[in-house]
């Protein structure tokens, strides 16, 4: 092939690709072809506002962001959401578009990402060391795994990417590793892919062992001598794998520990031997049929597909042996899609959330690549066309049979699609006849064909998927919304430049609750799997919206704790969108700055993030349900003693309207009619609370009641409302009602409803407001500050998160802080001036640094050594042939 043909082929397995993704976009109204943005699922909820994060700390050259970050809930650390979400080279791009303009740098990325996937696809079918196809196969490859229904899928997990395009040159690496003894591109290749994203790098080493494994016992006798004759190539993997994950230490050791700190400790590993998905389910996955649906195994990427992996193992010109051992390979990556005890080891021991088969693009690979293999044994189709009759046959038989199988388990699958199916896999047939027993044009347009048959199936597949989602979220709306907030909160910050939270009562969408790192602000709200749990536990204890689940985490504002809790945590300014006068905003200042309906309110109360307490809150892990009567002891430990309570019990009455209690539920008497609690109390000037003692962190959809005041209504308690509910202010001595609404019978609520004595709460702020702790110098991992102490008080509380990275002196001294309210820092004072000086160190960066440094080292010097034996060997050779 000449240089000019060599470079535009490229471009074509580039471009391929890229052009059947975007007629998707096209036909689905996908920026810039519509409204819609690639912005769907945990793209839109959770992934956009850290790629915001990521642009503004590097154009802001505040690269201590990624350590550490006061935006991430109340401050966590950032290498584990660096490692899992931020690596991907081709985020570079987000410093060329600003932050409201984000999703255009996504469409930009995913579709270099797919066009790159192709081309290192193209790569390996080309220079494969077992098959070596010619440009027209290699071009039906790489759009086949450029666009299988994976890669559709999962296209919102754009940091998954990288790992999908470099499996083709681990695998190309394997090989030449075993042909040649050359380990430089296995070695760089699994390397980047562990560094690019640990997840998917942890699924891909498994991928090179079962790989490697694979390939040594087709190419070798299965016997002891053998062993020992090719150790050294099998010595030289395991020492090249094991170098690609301490090469990455830097990376890996505090990601593992920022894991154990997020780890969910209500939801174990579960290791049960049972089946994942109906098996018939998985050989559906392979036709035109609803193959990109999730929770099933997103295996699809082309009829063509299945038509060369059962050709590999009805061909006879395949040793048995190879199928054999081609058949143990499959079925090992299979077990993984089909039993839970396989599909935990593949997803690093933890049951996966929401997508159940993340490995799959594995399997997709393993099809394809005994699809390139069958493709160069293809004499038995040319010999005979009873061979094409007897695939087809086979084909259709085992389809029926999956279907009428699924029919039976009462899954619909539809016929039109079916035969479909099977029409396009008899043109396929054909089409492989035409190219195989011909030359020159007609091979040629046989090729043409069956690229434009597979980029339309590709193309349906995936259209669908973007239809049947309907998630996509508006590509203006984003940017209207972005743009908005952005100059409310500049603005803020520009007016004060102290160390504050900023809290709202209003999301861009349902469950996005990152808009602190989105819009780059201090606050509570936040949604990853890299939260620490206890910081989660924590703020659930002082009664904000708290969910756990298997992998990610979230705290959710919503509509504010308690005026207290607010001013414990340092939230200074509060932004409503809305004229009701629930929660903290009837307490709060007026309004000092409004834009577009959106209001700015200032707490009063605000006291800083460190308050001066007694010994009393080392007492204190708050482990009632009552979550009033927990503040009340917190705040009894500020003052140093036990005094009234702030918060105060509201006696109400409870009528029951169209309800029956029976076995502690609530069940409707008249199915057609409204059935309802009512919640009737004095109002007075304090602020009021509602509160259900017996909420669970999972939320069952049924166990909902629809809680109406007298401007507005919300469902509760629900995913991302379970926290304590502030109530509309009222005229004192005004008789309010709170009507819960019974739709499905439900348990009976632990009806918590509570005031705030707001004199007696300011009294105690204004004492605390003489000895306030003054901030003068403030980043995401270093805060000097000065308080004067009484001696009556021995403690700072500080609302920052505990994580023993935090080296902290008083007067130039180290001191030991203390962990309170389970998950907050105490730092010791004694009486009179106090200099505090905090710095964030993660030591787990730095032994992992040194690990991957030394080991960088050994592998210099170690190739160094062997570079000059090598050499000298040859010299040696030259010389004694001379």
């Amino acid at each position: 092939m000449d240089k000019p043909r060599f470079k535009w082929i490229y471009i074509l397995s580039f471009l391929i690709p890229v052009f059947f993704l975007n007629l998707i976009f096209l036909i689905s109204g996908i920026f810039p072809f519509g409204a819609s943005s690639l912005l769907q699922g945990d793209l839109n909820f959770q992934y956009i506002s850290y790629l915001s994060y990521f642009r503004d700390s590097i154009l802001s050259g505040q690269f201590n962001n990624f350590l550490y970050s006061f935006s991430m809930s109340l401050g966590n650390t950032m290498v584990g959401l660096d490692a899992y979400y931020l690596l991907n080279p081709l985020f570079v791009i987000l410093l060329f578009f600003k932050s409201s303009t984000l999703p255009v740098a996504i469409y930009f990325i995913t579709n270099l990402s797919i066009g790159i996937i192709g081309t290192i696809m193209f790569f390996y079918c080309k220079h494969s060391r077992r098959v070596q196809l010619n440009d027209y196969f290699s071009l039906i490859f790489s759009l086949s795994y450029a666009l299988s229904s994976y890669t559709i899928i999962y296209m919102s997990n754009i940091m998954w990417l990288p790992g999908v395009a470099l499996l083709p040159l681990i695998a190309y690496g394997i090989e030449v590793l075993i042909n040649d003894g050359k380990g430089k591109i296995y070695f760089f290749s699994l390397a980047f892919a562990i560094l690019f994203n640990f997840y998917i790098g942890y699924m891909l080493c498994i991928f090179s062992f079962l790989f490697f494994v694979y390939n040594w016992m087709i190419l070798n006798p299965i016997n002891l001598s053998q062993l020992k004759k090719t150790f050294p190539i099998i010595g030289k993997y395991i020492y090249l794998s094991i170098s690609t994950v301490l090469i990455n230490m830097i990376v890996l050791l505090p990601t593992i520990q920022a894991t154990a700190l997020a780890k969910s400790s209500q939801t174990p590993t579960d290791f049960a031997f049972h089946s994942l998905v109906n098996p018939f389910l998985v050989i559906r996955s392979l036709l035109l049929i609803n193959n990109t649906q999730i929770g099933l195994p997103n295996i699809y990427c082309g009829l063509i597909i299945a038509v060369l992996v059962l050709h590999y193992f009805l061909n006879s010109e395949i040793k048995l042996r190879d199928k054999s051992i081609s058949f143990s390979f499959i079925t090992i990556i299979y077990l993984g899609l089909q039993f839970q005890t396989f599909s935990v080891i593949w997803h690093v021991f933890k049951s996966p959330l929401g997508f159940p088969h993340r490995f799959s693009f594995i399997m997709s690979f393993t099809l394809i690549y005994f699809a390139m293999i069958s493709i160069k044994n293809t004499k038995k189709i040319k010999e005979s066309i009873g061979h094409s009759i007897k695939l087809f046959t086979i084909l259709s038989i085992t389809n029926l049979i999956s279907i009428l199988s699924l029919y039976y388990a009462n899954i619909q699958t539809s016929t039109k699609a079916l035969l479909s199916s099977m029409i396009i896999i008899a043109f396929y047939l054909i089409l492989i006849n035409v190219v195989i027993r011909n030359k020159g044009l007609l091979r040629r347009v046989a090729f043409l064909f069956m690229v434009v048959i597979l980029g339309t199936e590709l193309f349906i597949t995936g259209q669908r998927s973007y239809t049947a989602a309907d998630r996509n979220f508006n590509q203006y709306e984003y940017s209207t919304y972005v743009s908005k907030n952005q100059e409310i909160i500049e603005s803020i910050h520009q007016n004060d430049l102290s160390f504050y939270r900023l809290e709202k009562n209003y999301l861009r969408d349902s469950a996005a609750f990152n808009d602190s790192l989105l819009l780059n602000y201090h606050g509570i709200s936040h949604y990853s799997s890299s939260l620490d749990i206890n910081t989660r536990i924590g703020l659930q204890y002082l009664g904000y919206t708290s969910f756990d689940s298997i992998w990610p985490s979230w705290i959710n504002y919503n509509n504010g704790g308690t005026i207290a809790s607010d001013t414990l945590l340092g939230v200074k300014y509060f932004l409503s969108n809305t004229n009701n006068n629930n929660g903290s905003i009837a307490y709060f200042n007026d309004s000092t700055f409004v834009n577009d309906g959106i209001k700015v309110f200032t707490n009063p109360f605000f006291l800083g993030i460190g308050i001066t307490a007694s010994d009393q809150l080392l007492h204190l892990p708050p482990q009632s349900n009552n979550l009033f009567t927990n503040q009340n002891k917190i705040w009894d430990a500020f003052i140093g003693r036990n005094n009234t309570p702030i918060f105060q019990p509201i006696q109400f009455k409870t009528s029951f309207h169209n309800v029956r209690i029976s076995d502690g539920r609530l069940n409707k008497i008249n199915t057609q009619k409204e059935a309802f609690i009512d919640l009737s109390y004095t109002s007075n000037i304090d602020p009021a609370y509602l509160y259900f003692g017996n909420n669970n962190k999972y939320v069952n959809l049924s166990q909902q009641f629809q809680m109406v005041q007298a401007k507005s209504q919300m469902d509760y308690p629900t995913y991302s409302n379970n926290g304590i509910i502030p109530l509309e202010k009222n005229k004192p001595n005004q008789q309010t009602h709170i009507k819960l609404v019974v739709n499905n019978p439900i348990d009976y609520p632990e009806i918590m409803l509570y005031k705030l004595d707001i004199k007696r709460f300011s009294t105690m702020i204004s004492n605390l407001k003489k000895n306030p702790l003054h901030i003068s110098e403030y980043s995401n991992t270093h805060i000097n500050s000065e308080i004067n102490n009484t001696k009556k008080k021995k403690y700072l509380f500080l609302s920052i998160p505990y994580d023993r990275n935090w080296s902290i002196s008083v007067n130039n001294k180290r001191v030991a802080t203390k962990k309170v309210l389970n998950n907050f820092i105490a730092v010791p004072l004694g009486s009179g001036r106090n200099h505090i000086e905090m710095s964030y160190v993660n030591s787990s960066i730095i032994h992992g640094t040194i690990i991957s440094g030394l080991w960088f080292i050994w592998m210099i010097v170690s190739f160094s050594i062997h570079s000059k034996r090598s050499l000298k060997k040859r010299h040696n050779k030259m010389r004694n042939a001379d």
